[in-house]
């Protein structure tokens, strides 16, 4: 009976799965892997730091140790002395030696990501998704301890004010932590359990380290020498990270107890998936797999992101006014001059040739290196870098609460057909070999399709190949290869009123991209044939052949048009382009897309449906297949100040975005080459190209990595109104961002024709 009412309890229901997870996390040894990381990589990275950072902020590093440890007297002398001669050893360092230890550093941010994985039972996430978040957790790491002294001070006001301002910031930086590392996969409310624990034992450690530590310090260096001071910080730090490792490790247990879990936005079990489709252990709160719209962060949490977006961004200012003082002003015209310097470089290299091209291109290495050299000079390399991140975080912050949530952006699916026949048309060739590297062709056919291979001998018609099979009986016509071949069956499924399978086995595939398949493993696209469901999806059509991304005209079209172009490709680009952008070679093009007008771009991207605001090159995402309608880009830039401006993105005057249902390309040639998707072929002007809606019926795996929101463009004034607490009556973050689907819709000053010259 008393057992029994033991468990009923919190602490009573909590402690078998507490002690559950700290066996699945394995506490002891995931605490001394993190403390032998931060003991051999982020230790020397201090140094690193140490050596180039101006003498008030080595100060603030020793002040640090002497809050985290404790130490007094003789051992904080040394302590001192040690980093004064990192300070005194800079030239030793050198560049090479510090970008050498923040590398290393990046260990230890490695193992925390996966502490952090482990105690929320989540696969590690992508190479390509987390690598960035090492650095800037370091950097963010670097700047909480160099501030560790003046908080613990109070700002001059003491410890009365001093550890509560500690307690706070150990928080926080432990709940941006775990979301940091979990690359948001998991919301912010169900982390803060976690932060909790986590700051609060750390910090009470610090304190209570300052009772025993200084005197084991002394005794183990009278005893063994430097080696005792060894021992006894790893067995400081062991004790730490097992703090660390228990709280988050905990918090999870915490986040999902039936008290807590709905205010903490957890309304059930079984509701959490992995990015892969499969059901995440435990449940946590994850985003949706083919649905980032659905789970985007809720009213609070965009409300939260647009605060720390404000602060964030208070807080760079604040770094550069603090540190830099009136400097500020000469920091951000080096930048500037220093960036706009390169972009004018490269387009040198773009239009020069010979020693020229050389020459600028010494000064496009040059002029960043200048830009770093002035900032160490002055000391204030650690104050850019510090408010860049900041910076960074601030704009990624801002972008995530203005981001639409009402899931109206996303693509309607409807329900699969039953397919009896399925035929796949394979290129062995293609992506460097996919079809036989992924066992694709078995899988297929385990699943009872049928496969074609492109096997040859010499070229063969893909689009007569998938007639052929339509009229002996497929139900379904898929391919396995690049865009180009995707489109020439698209077209026959499309004509025929057949659904149509996409495969990403070429070496690109944006168009699988943008149905939110799984590039990264072709075979599950093969899941479509057991468990799919049907996008509708436009298909575009320039004088005759159909694409499903974009028909390039200009400079590109006549590179890749080059008989030399496959033999040597930068070689062929590096020699026409002189020629093709300031040599007026080539074809003089002439467009209209709805009511604009494009005369003589160098460049034009007409594309189905648009790319992402700041796209130029066609190389990014679009946010719908769906829209009814083609994106068009115009690049016109005529010299190198112009080029310079390209930096200013969708605002430069070089630059010109509209959307349009028809586009007509007119020349002062019979004929002009033209990328179709990649594929170079020569068409009679005037080529018009239209956009055909929703002429495509795509079956798609129900569970797939699906479509990231657009990002919409920063909006400062509406982030600031998301933060505020009216912000609920009159700024509502879940109404829908107009120019999260189209973003020239947002902006039609964009739209506007493009003049002569730029």
């Amino acid at each position: 009976m008393v057992f029994t009412r033991l468990a009923r309890t919190v602490p009573g229901r909590i402690a078998g799965p507490v002690g559950r997870q700290l066996v699945s996390v394995s506490i002891l040894d995931m605490a001394t892997r993190l403390a032998a990381q931060a003991f051999l990589a982020a230790l020397p990275m201090l140094f690193a730091v140490a050596s180039f950072t101006p003498p008030a902020v080595r100060r603030e590093l020793v002040g640090t140790l002497r809050t985290q440890l404790g130490t007094e007297g003789p051992v904080l002398t040394q302590v001192d002395e040690v980093y004064r001669g990192a300070a005194d050893s800079m030239e030793a360092w050198g560049a090479v030696g510090v970008l050498v230890a923040l590398l290393s550093a990046t260990a230890f941010s490695r193992a925390l990501q996966r502490l952090c994985e482990r105690s929320w039972h989540l696969p590690r996430a992508g190479l390509r998704t987390v690598v960035w978040r090492w650095g800037v957790w370091l950097l963010v790491w670097v700047t909480v301890l160099v501030s560790q002294g003046t908080l613990r001070d109070g700002f001059g006001a003491g410890a009365a004010l001093g550890f509560p301002l500690q307690l706070i910031a150990a928080v926080l930086m432990w709940w941006w932590t775990q979301h940091l590392m979990l690359a948001g996969r998991v919301a912010w409310l169900p982390l803060l359990p976690g932060a909790l624990l986590t700051g609060i034992g750390v910090v009470l450690y610090s304190a209570v380290s300052g009772l025993w530590l200084p005197r084991s310090l002394e005794l183990s260096v009278e005893r063994y020498g430097p080696l005792g001071s060894v021992f006894t910080v790893l067995s400081w730090l062991i004790f730490f990270f097992a703090i660390v490792a228990g709280g988050i490790a905990i918090g999870y247990v915490l986040a999902h107890d039936p008290l807590l879990s709905p205010w903490l936005g957890l309304t059930g079990r079984g509701e959490g998936r992995t990015r892969g489709g499969s059901p995440a252990r435990g449940d946590a709160p994850l985003r949706s797999t083919n649905d980032r719209h659905a789970m985007e962060p809720t009213t609070r949490g965009q409300r939260w992101s647009a605060r720390g977006a404000l602060a964030a961004a208070t807080a760079a200012v604040l770094v550069l006014g603090v540190f830099a003082g009136l400097r500020t002003i000469a920091l951000l015209g080096v930048g500037l001059a220093g960036l706009a310097v390169t972009a004018a470089a490269l387009w040198w290299v773009l239009t020069r040739r010979s020693v020229w091209r050389l020459l600028a291109a010494v000064l496009a290495v040059a002029a960043p290196v200048w830009i770093v050299v002035a900032y160490t000079r002055a000391e204030l390399a650690w104050v850019v870098v510090v408010a860049g991140a900041l910076f960074m975080v601030a704009v990624g912050a801002g972008r995530r609460a203005l981001v639409r949530t009402d899931g109206s952006a996303r693509t309607p699916e409807h329900p699969a057909p039953r397919v009896r026949h399925p035929v796949l048309i394979m290129n062995p060739r293609s992506g460097g070999g996919k079809v036989a590297r992924f066992g694709l062709r078995e899988k297929a056919e385990a699943l009872g399709a049928q496969v074609l291979l492109l096997e040859g001998p010499g070229e063969t018609d893909v689009a007569e190949l998938a007639r052929k099979a339509a009229t002996e009986g497929a139900d379904l016509l898929g391919v396995a290869g690049g865009d180009g071949t995707q489109a020439l069956v698209a077209d026959v499924a499309a004509s025929l009123g057949l659904p149509f399978l996409v495969v990403p086995a070429g070496t690109r595939n944006h168009f699988a991209l943008d149905l939110g398949l799984d590039r990264e493993d072709p075979a599950k696209a093969l899941d479509a044939l057991t468990d799919g469901v049907l996008l509708r999806v436009d298909l575009g059509r320039a004088a005759g052949h159909p694409f499903v991304n974009n028909v390039s005209f200009g400079a590109y079209a006549e590179v890749v048009q080059s008989p030399a172009y496959r033999d040597g490709k930068t070689r062929t680009t590096l020699e026409l382009l002189p020629d093709l952008l300031v040599g007026h070679r080539g074809a003089r093009l002439a467009a209209r897309a709805g009511e604009a007008d494009f005369e003589a771009p160098q460049a034009l991207l007409v594309s189905n449906n648009p790319y992402g605001t700041g796209d130029i090159a066609g190389l990014g995402r679009r946010p719908r297949l769906d829209g009814g309608e083609l994106g068009v880009v115009g690049v016109d830039v005529a010299s190198a100040t112009q080029a310079a401006g390209l930096l200013r993105g969708r605002r430069a005057t070089g630059l010109t975005r509209v959307t349009a249902r028809e586009v007509v390309v007119d020349a002062d040639r019979e004929r002009i080459p033209v990328g179709v998707d990649g594929e170079a072929v020569s068409l009679p002007v005037p080529v018009r190209c239209e956009a055909r809606p929703g002429a495509l019926r795509v079956l798609v795996p129900r569970e797939r990595p699906g479509m990231r929101a657009p990002l919409p463009r920063l909006d400062w004034p509406r982030i600031a109104r998301l933060a505020l607490p009216s912000a609920r009556g009159h700024a509502h973050p879940e109404a829908p961002h107009p120019e999260a689907a189209h973003p020239e819709a947002a902006h039609p000053e964009t739209a506007r024709p493009t003049e002569p010259g730029g």
